[in-house]
């Protein structure tokens, strides 16, 4: 069976690039004349060369985390964070890099919500993806949704970044969309809920409690992810991580994460109007 994200796997750098094939490493070369994929035996002849690398990890393992960690100058405690599940997102900012730690929603049973993580890894002229540790009870598709939504947006030509804070970008406003699309699904399970009680068709009262408050659990789980991603970007606007080149990128980025904080606020206030209700018709 394939490991899941942050398992094992000793196969280093040394064969070819991964994604659909498999591999632990994926690499694209980003340059003016187009994207090509590339063995990660070529990264450190790349990493002198022209253009924009984008390096996704699919199995940080022991050996892959040493080699791109010599090769790329990572420091260790960001090395240690790929290698563990972190709760909350985080980002740590060094002289000639930045490390940045965000989560996803992924639906799971009875109303849980998995907090899918992506780490990133952002230089001068590449970008290195990883994807953290996740629950063996979530489908191994859910740790890429991003990942394989701009690697297929860069082999269609549609996206073209030049600067690492830009492909970096795209990968967050895919974190974003993710939280929009998993928001507007709980929108209209609020809306549903409501439905059912000013209608007096509850049904299974029992069943009726659990959706309820499976609904306010993943309103609260997004709300976490957003407002601390929210506060990822504040802290990176701050420190001007990207220059000035990059600061209305970052601000973007917060801005959505609040907006989208500010939207789970106010269906959480839709449902406990749903709930308030409900308690006077029992």
């Amino acid at each position: 069976s394939r490991p899941r994200p942050g398992g094992t796997r000793a196969n280093g750098l040394a064969g070819p690039c991964g994604g659909e094939d498999g591999e632990a490493v994926d690499v694209r070369h980003i340059t003016a004349d187009g994207v090509r994929r590339c063995p990660p035996a070529e990264l450190e002849d790349l990493l002198d060369g022209p253009g924009l690398l984008w390096i996704d990890v699919k199995y940080w393992d022991a050996d892959t985390a040493a080699r791109l960690a010599a090769l790329l100058h990572l420091h260790d405690r960001a090395v240690h964070e790929c290698a563990v599940r972190n709760p909350i997102a985080k980002v740590h900012t060094y002289p000639d890099q930045a490390f940045v730690v965000l989560h996803a929603p992924e639906v799971g049973q009875r109303g849980h919500v998995h907090f899918v993580e992506l780490d990133q890894f952002v230089g001068p002229n590449w970008v290195l993806t990883v994807h953290g540790p996740m629950n063996t009870a979530v489908a191994l598709d859910s740790a890429y949704v991003e990942t394989s939504t701009i690697a297929r947006r860069l082999d269609r030509g549609t996206l073209r970044p030049t600067r690492a804070c830009e492909l970096s970008s795209a990968l967050v406003n895919a974190v974003a969309d993710r939280m929009r699309d998993y928001l507007v699904g709980l929108t209209q399970d609020v809306w549903r809920l409501e439905r059912q009680v000013t209608g007096g068709h509850v049904g299974d009262t029992e069943q009726f409690l659990e959706e309820l408050f499976g609904v306010r659990h993943g309103l609260l789980a997004v709300h976490t992810m957003a407002i601390s991603s929210a506060e990822v970007y504040a802290k990176m606007v701050r420190r001007a991580v990207f220059g000035a080149d990059g600061a209305a990128g970052l601000v973007d980025l917060e801005d959505q994460f609040r907006r989208i904080a500010a939207t789970v606020d106010g269906q959480r206030e839709y449902l406990q109007g749903v709930i308030e209700f409900y308690r006077t018709r029992t």
